[in-house]
């Protein structure tokens, strides 16, 4: 059993039983499938950000899985595209697991998929599947100054270069600039500005009355935006 010791080998484990599984249920196909006792749900939030070189995101058990007596629970991630990238396991009494991701993976949907559960019986457990989307992270500041009845608004977008192993300028993006009368009110748009090659924007406004305002960075395809705020 040494070779099969530490989470690696866990996980190395289940994937041969996976596969045996997948055979044996070849061979019964004609049997009628065993009803399952429970169900048990993993929880992982629909956006997930890469803005370091590794990453840990993690996979909670949802309370029904306590309610069913599940002993043992494992999920497959796989990208939507490039297919299998890792997998949950929550061994007995374990109710979160890690997927290692480093920046240089793959972007974009994944799915997490059952690969097997069972209580402390060895009754088989009905499990959830769950779609998250990876990016890369940004960030965006702002602020405000006053002259006269004048107010001059600059903000600052950078993004996450897993060349670089850390944020750097996001030039050539659109950012829209908004404004409201209170924190009760909606938000107006008042226009949308273009970032230089050092990720900033300036405008002003012809406003004498004190306003909220508010920079909005938009996402990409395999950037995640932002949202800044002030008031002057």
């Amino acid at each position: 059993m040494s070779n099969f010791s530490g989470r690696g080998g866990r996980k190395l484990l289940t994937l041969m039983l996976s596969v045996g599984a997948l055979l044996a249920s070849m061979l019964t196909m004609g049997a009628s499938p065993a009803a399952a006792y429970g169900t048990c749900s993993v929880q992982l939030p629909s956006k997930l950000t890469v803005d370091a070189p590794f990453k840990r995101f993690v996979g909670r058990l949802a309370p029904d899985c306590y309610e069913s007596g599940t002993d043992y629970a494992a999920w497959d991630v796989e990208h939507d595209y490039y297919g299998p990238d890792d997998i949950f396991i929550f061994d007995s009494g374990e109710t979160s697991s890690d997927w290692a991701f480093y920046d240089w993976g793959n972007l974009g949907s994944y799915t997490i998929r059952p690969s097997g559960a069972w209580d402390y019986d060895y009754n088989d457990v009905s499990q959830n599947t769950v779609t998250t989307s990876v990016r890369l992270g940004s960030r965006l500041s702002m602020t405000s100054s006053r002259s006269g009845r004048y107010v001059t608004l600059r903000a600052t977008a950078t993004r996450y270069k897993p060349s670089a192993s850390g944020f750097r300028a996001w030039g050539g993006r659109p950012v829209s600039v908004y404004t409201r009368t209170s924190s009760t009110a909606p938000w107006k748009y008042l226009r949308t500005r273009t970032t230089d090659k050092y990720g900033k924007i300036a405008t002003r406004i012809d406003q004498r009355y004190v306003r909220d305002y508010q920079a909005r960075l938009g996402n990409t395809a395999a950037v995640w935006g932002k949202t800044a705020s002030t008031r002057r």
